[in-house]
């Protein structure tokens, strides 16, 4: 009985290694250009450099601080509770909204490539043998695309945690800015923080178009060694 189960449990993990195979090579070979060339349309619409003037347009001033200090002093002079819904029109003056928007679908996009090099990783493992005397060309190509794979992965997590930090940095800085508005350097800080932050964005989605066309790149030249690395077909590796 244990048997049967075993061979059960055998077929099942091999029926999961195919569909994860199948949809490793889908996404690497077809899903990828597409997903590259969706990201540089991105760079020269909605990210491109041309939207500074009215990213930092949408950034704190001394108009807009003054607009909040008003509603603020409004609000407070008033005799009708303030509700949840007017602090956050309130507050809402405080934030860049282009610049929020950006951060918030190119956090959606590493999110993608995370799962998507995760895939790969989880692929790749299970197609990489056990090194033996003798040709192991193709078993070296397999490690050198886990290892790429699994650099992409980790760039795209730690240009995750660097999106978060913008929050917390511009929190910060507005707290100190709402309690010395006269301080006309926290404004220049927040402003400079803006500015920076967008240039960080423009670094991190070219370095993401660049790891989806790369990756796809690299599997088209080597994917016969990937599947097989230890058939006779011994190619450069590119």
């Amino acid at each position: 009985m244990d048997e049967d189960h075993e061979e059960v449990a055998c077929g099942n993990l091999d029926v999961w290694k195919q569909e994860l195979g199948s949809k490793a090579e889908a996404l690497v070979l077809e899903a990828f250009p597409g997903k590259g060339r969706y990201v540089d349309e991105l760079m020269n619409s909605q990210f491109s450099m041309d939207r500074l003037p009215e990213i930092m347009a949408g950034s704190i001033n001394s108009d807009t601080l003054r607009q909040h200090s008003n509603l603020t002093s409004s609000c407070s002079n008033s005799a009708e509770k303030v509700g949840d819904s007017d602090n956050r029109d309130e507050n809402s003056m405080l934030c860049n909204k282009m610049l929020v928007e950006m951060n918030n679908l190119l956090m959606r996009l590493l999110h993608e490539m995370c799962e998507d090099s995760g895939i790969l990783m989880r692929w790749l493992g299970f197609l990489i043998p056990r090194m033996q005397g003798g040709n192991n060309f193709g078993v070296s190509v397999q490690l050198k695309t886990l290892k790429e794979v699994t650099s992409v992965r980790k760039s795209a997590s730690v240009a995750l945690q660097l999106l978060s930090r913008y929050y917390n940095i511009r929190g910060e800085s507005i707290k100190k800015l709402l309690k010395h508005p006269q301080i006309e350097d926290y404004l220049c800080l927040i402003q400079s923080i803006d500015r920076r932050h967008f240039f960080t964005i423009r670094v991190i989605i070219t370095t993401l178009r660049n790891n989806y066309f790369g990756l796809h790149d690299h599997f088209v030249k080597n994917i016969d060694l990937i599947r097989n690395p230890r058939s006779d077909n011994t190619q450069y590796l590119y």
